[in-house]
């Protein structure tokens, strides 16, 4: 697993394992990980599915990309 590459099924593992994770295209200070629902949790609060997510971020960009974001 390359901590700096992650790819988008290795991000959601690390998530469900409690871990922050961002993606290149966030901003620096941005990150989400998973509540305990199994739901995804952004830094500023906000929670979403995980495939309501995924539903907007479609494409090979999003399949890659991510890293364990820096806490």
């Amino acid at each position: 697993m390359n901590l700096e590459n992650l790819t988008k099924q290795e991000a959601i593992q690390l998530m469900q394992e409690g871990k922050c994770i961002t993606h290149k295209y966030f901003a620096p200070s941005e990150w989400m990980r998973m509540n305990k629902n199994g739901k995804i949790l952004f830094e500023d609060g906000v929670e979403c599915d995980v495939y309501e997510f995924f539903s907007w971020r479609k494409g090979e960009s999003w399949e890659s990309g991510y890293s364990i974001y820096p806490n």
